[in-house]
């Protein structure tokens, strides 16, 4: 005949070893649904430098856009549309909140010709500013127009924005067919 202590420590590791792997299946349940919610979300998950930054510019949307283009070692990456697609580069409608919703302004420093560099900026309704230096576009060896700044943007079709302009009319366009160009990115993501 068994004696209680014994019972009971049997029983005692069958309820531990029952209740440890309840823990550690509703743990591995949450985390499943943590990433498949981030995903859905598209929460940031860097895969370019691990180092972006991202600016709150007060938009309504909740919309952070990274401080800068995304870099590998330490140079501007330039990415057909089919490549910058995968990351998690601004939709046509976060464009026009940034538009809509922000003060944009142009500026150059004339440094001598051939050499001056054109910077665009938002400035939201909180104060805090965005800024998009004058890049220009790629066709796989060149880049053109350094004095425009060019960014796809996530839809169906190979679209871009183009930023152009002086200080006194900063213009911005969207423009269709950019079929064969590299173009730097910009990530956004939700506020978490």
């Amino acid at each position: 005949m068994k004696e209680v202590r014994q019972i009971a420590a049997e029983y005692a590791v069958a309820q531990t070893n029952e209740v440890m792997s309840l823990a550690i299946a509703k743990a591995y349940e949450d985390g499943y649904r943590d990433g498949y919610r981030d995903r859905d979300e598209e929460l940031p998950v860097d895969t370019c430098t691990n180092i972006t930054e991202f600016v709150d510019l007060g938009l309504p949307s909740g919309t952070l856009w990274a401080a800068d283009y995304e870099k590998e070692d330490g140079k501007i990456k330039y990415l057909p549309y089919d490549k910058a697609s995968a990351f998690s580069i601004p939709t046509e409608e976060q464009w026009k909140e940034l538009f809509n919703i922000c003060r944009f302004e142009c500026w150059s420093n004339d440094i001598k010709w051939g050499e001056s560099k054109v910077f665009y900026y938002f400035v939201g309704p909180n104060g805090n500013r965005l800024q998009f230096e004058a890049r220009g576009r790629s066709d796989g060896e060149l880049i053109h127009k350094q004095w425009n700044c060019y960014c796809w943007i996530l839809e169906q079709h190979e679209k871009a924005i183009k930023l152009s302009g002086r200080e006194s009319r900063p213009e911005w366009n969207i423009i269709d067919k950019q079929f064969g160009y590299k173009m730097p990115i910009r990530l956004v993501r939700n506020k978490l």
